[in-house]
């Protein structure tokens, strides 16, 4: 498999950016300064998740409207097909940040008498 070593960089325009000019906009613009260590990153200022929020609508608002899932089934494979879920159930469960798609569509169990799932970008 060949590794692809040159850099890129999607703006929140949804403008790509590649080679020197999006290494530095690695460089520059980043979530490194969030980071956790052993828990990733779990808070970011507000500004931040707003300009997050800016990509994800241009992105499913312009550029991916006709998309009928976003990594649902490789995230699926990656949780071993959500196994350690099998055999429980719920009586509620909630799906945060989910985008239009949701993961727990494609999971067997748990049983759930309620389900909710929200994009905080679309809450306010």
């Amino acid at each position: 498999m060949k590794i692809d070593s040159e850099y890129h960089f999607t703006d929140e325009n949804t403008q790509m950016h590649k080679g020197e000019e999006a290494r530095q906009l690695l460089a520059e613009v980043n979530d490194a300064a969030y980071l956790s260590d052993g828990q990733g990153v779990v808070k970011v200022p507000e500004e931040r998740w707003q300009t997050a929020q800016r990509f994800e609508r241009k992105g499913w608002m312009e550029h991916w409207v006709g998309a009928a899932d976003d990594r649902n089934y490789d995230h699926m494979r990656r949780f071993d097909g959500y196994r350690a879920l099998q055999g429980r159930s719920f009586d509620h469960a909630i799906e945060l940040g989910c985008g239009p798609f949701t993961n727990a569509r494609l999971r067997n169990g748990p049983e759930t008498t309620s389900r909710f799932h929200t994009d905080w970008g679309t809450a306010r």
